[in-house]
Parts: C-alpha cells; structure tokens; sequence
C-alpha cells in the first residue's frame, strides 16, 4: 500500500541514498507481444528496461530455452511438455501473444538472448524452471558470454 511504501522512505535519514527503480521487463513485454521471446526481450530493452526477467526451460535433448509454462498448450500452436520436446520440435512451434493474435514467434534459446545482447547493458534475471539440472548448461552459456562480452555475474553462494 501507499502508505506502507511512505512509512518506509520515512525511516531512511537524510544521507541515505535511494537508488533509481530498475525497470524490469516481465518476460520481455508480455501484454504487447508474445512472452518469453526474443522480440519481446528487444521490444522490452528499446522501451527503456534495464533488465528482463527470463524463464529458463530445457528441452528433451537439454537445451534451454525460454518458456513459462511446463507445456506448450496454453500460448503455442503446439502440445505437450517443454522437457519432452527436441530444440527442432520446439522451433518449428509458434509463440502466440494471445490466441489468433497474428504475432507469431518462436521460442529462442538462452544463448541466442545471450547472444543477441552482448554488446548491450541489460541485466537477465533468470527464473529456472529447469531446475537443477539447467545450471550447468547456464554457467557452461555464462562462461562463454562472460568472454566475449565482459558479462558480468554476481553469485551469493
């Protein structure tokens, strides 16, 4: 509530510090244009995001991609489990904002968004729905983008 947020600038002294808000794109933008894709990730950035929030599914062949759900039914053309689909199957499926919207997408991998903002200052929360068993496959992506493009990576433990 207002009045809560109130409550808590009202407790910081008068050298405090409060930094700017990080505008954050939720799966890219997702009330414009389909979610978890990599338009929408650039969509995001050109409107001023200083950090999208990424969903991170692996495929049947351990691939991540970028994908809410558990499985396609909701905003693809396609069915199914993420996790038993191949990369080729989940490439050939389209990502829909809503259904019939005419937008039409593919579901990218992590490293193609890697890739594609490597020279540009964004920060990627990553939301692991592959679990465990996707953080190799992340850091293995981290270590690469790290060299070449100066990625930086706060770890907490």
């Amino acid at each position: 509530s207002a009045s809560s947020i109130y409550n808590v600038y009202k407790s910081f002294t008068e050298k405090t510090i409060i930094r700017e808000p990080i505008i954050m794109g939720h799966r890219g933008v997702s009330t414009l244009y389909p979610q978890n894709t990599l338009k929408g990730y650039i969509l995001a950035y050109e409107m001023g995001a200083k950090a999208i929030e990424i969903d991170v599914n692996i495929s049947a062949d351990n691939h991540l991609v970028m994908f809410h759900d558990s499985t396609l039914d909701a905003l693809t053309n396609g069915t199914g489990k993420i996790t038993e689909k191949t990369l080729a199957e989940l490439q050939n499926i389209n990502v829909d904002i809503f259904a019939s919207s005419g937008i039409l997408e593919k579901i990218p991998t992590l490293e193609s968004v890697f890739k594609y903002f490597a020279d540009k200052d964004i920060v990627f929360m990553l939301d692991m729905k592959a679990g465990a068993q996707g953080l190799p496959l992340v850091k293995e992506l981290i270590d690469k983008y790290e060299q070449v493009s100066g990625l930086e990576v706060e770890n907490d433990g």
